[in-house]
Parts: C-alpha cells; sequence; structure tokens
C-alpha cells in the first residue's frame, strides 16, 4: 500500500528560513531560535521583507552552444522570456515606475532580439547563462539609484538559468 508522501516544498522553506534567520542574527543550524534577542515579530520583518517589481520582456534568438557538442553544437533557436525583478524603499507608495523599469528591459533586450547570439555576444557558447548575464549587466548600468537587481531570468519553455540574490545572504 503507498503511503502519501510529504511534499518537499515546506521543508525545503524552513531550512532556508533557518538559514536566512541564523545569517543575520546568529546561532548554529539546528539550535533552538526561542525569542531573538533585541528582535520583536516587527523588527524581524524589517530585516528580511522588501518590496519588488518584476517586469517580463521576449526575444527570439539563434544560437549555437559549441562546446557542449551534439544537438546543442548546431545552429537553433530559441524563444526567450526574461523576467528582471528588483528591490528598493518605497518612495510616494512606488519602489519604481513599471514602465520606467520595462524600458529599461527593453533597451538591453532589443539588441539580442532576432540575432545571432554567438556574434552578439562574441562567444562560440551563447547560452541562457551568458544571456542572462550580459543582461544583467546592461540592466545595472541603467537602474536608477537604490534599486537592487534581485533576479534575472532567461526562460525557455522547458528551462530557466536565473542569477538570484537573496536578501541577508549577501
Amino acid at each position: 500500500m503507498n503511503r502519501p508522501r510529504k511534499p518537499l516544498l515546506p521543508t525545503v522553506i524552513t531550512v532556508v528560513a533557518d538559514a536566512v534567520v541564523r545569517k543575520i542574527f546568529g546561532g548554529q543550524p539546528g539550535e533552538e531560535a526561542g525569542p531573538l534577542p533585541g528582535q520583536n515579530r516587527q523588527g524581524l520583518a524589517e530585516k528580511l521583507l522588501v518590496y519588488g517589481v518584476c517586469v517580463e520582456e521576449w526575444l527570439s534568438a539563434a544560437l549555437s552552444i559549441r562546446d557542449l557538442g551534439g544537438r546543442a553544437a548546431r545552429l537553433h533557436g530559441h524563444d526567450y522570456k526574461v523576467v528582471l525583478c528588483v528591490e528598493g524603499e518605497l518612495k510616494s507608495g512606488v519602489v519604481v515606475d513599471h514602465e520606467i523599469l520595462h524600458g529599461i528591459l527593453k533597451e538591453c533586450v532589443d539588441p539580442f532580439d532576432y540575432s545571432f547570439l554567438n556574434e552578439t555576444l562574441g562567444s562560440d557558447n551563447a547560452s541562457a547563462e551568458e544571456v542572462a548575464r550580459a543582461l544583467l549587466d546592461c540592466v545595472v548600468q541603467h537602474l536608477p539609484q537604490g534599486l537592487i537587481p534581485v533576479l534575472m531570468a532567461v526562460c525557455t519553455p522547458r528551462g530557466r538559468c536565473s542569477y538570484i540574490r537573496l536578501k541577508g545572504l549577501e
């Protein structure tokens, strides 16, 4: 008889949350946390929670990842969804105008759209990782002061490559 399995996600969230709290407030993994010295729940929330804004854009491009060999080495194409998330302080009730952030992302994505990524990137291996890195480098140059990029994801229908920064773990 098959017994239902416990979902893994709550366990993963608990482990990550424990690691974040330990990083910020000290202590060893697995220790009984108890009340955090000098911190109330509101103080913890202020340290861990931030406001964020995400925008998306699409690009279509041809590429080859020569070092992988096989099918990836042959000329092929992908439609990529590009997701940019930033965090920052609220000013007038918003982190950043979505139109401004979307304009920055579009400006950085446009040179890649309908291009041969190997030429655009100057690389024999035009991977999603390389696209994410190049897009992030571009976005960072144009972000208004006070905004921190926390996610740059380059996604195909079957996979994703992401740059992620977790607050409190830098």
